[in-house]
């Protein structure tokens, strides 16, 4: 069961991690996931079954129970939740914040899961096994389903299919 956070400590951590990972909107920090020396991935859509089911495993694979979710409103404060790091928890999450922006970690910072708040693409961030364990496609195949589920799709205009491809050239980052 998703549980809201009350903690003093933990709400000062997640303002804190929001303010060194998220811009001014609400994207992901590029500095953040070079100093770290991280691989990205950026997937189309929401997260789906499969992708919560990849993600669930490669938590376990981590020996995490559970991580932490946050709520990030624009211009608003971050909410941090204690979610167990199950399928469904995951996608309950993300149902339950889709009007924000997403982010889902835990306190060590081992790993990063980002959804843009108009719910268009996720991005998995972390080291490459990481990345690699929970979106189980190659290179290829991951671009392939980003370009065919949205860069492409016709009923966008070209403002729109610039994003895309904007947004796959500046975060997907492979080692």
């Amino acid at each position: 069961m998703i549980e809201q956070i009350y903690d003093s400590e933990t709400i000062s951590w997640s303002k804190s991690f929001c303010n060194r990972w998220l811009d001014s909107k609400q994207c992901i920090h590029v500095s953040e996931l070079s100093n770290r020396k991280w691989v990205s991935l950026p997937i189309a859509d929401v997260m789906n079954l499969m992708g919560a089911e990849w993600l669930e495993t490669s938590l376990a694979n981590e020996k995490l129970r559970d991580f932490i979710g946050i709520a990030a409103g624009y211009n608003e404060e971050p909410l941090p939740f204690k979610i167990p790091a199950s399928r469904d928890s995951i996608l309950q999450f993300q149902g339950e914040t889709c009007a924000v922006t997403s982010l889902m970690t835990n306190v060590q910072e081992s790993f990063l899961v980002y959804k843009d708040h108009a719910n268009r693409y996720h991005l998995i961030c972390g080291p490459d096994e990481f990345v690699r364990s929970t979106f189980m496609v190659s290179y290829k195949t991951a671009k392939d389903i980003f370009f065919e589920e949205w860069a492409n799709d016709s009923n966008f205009n070209e403002a729109e299919i610039h994003y895309f491809h904007r947004i796959w050239d500046q975060y997907t980052w492979w080692m």
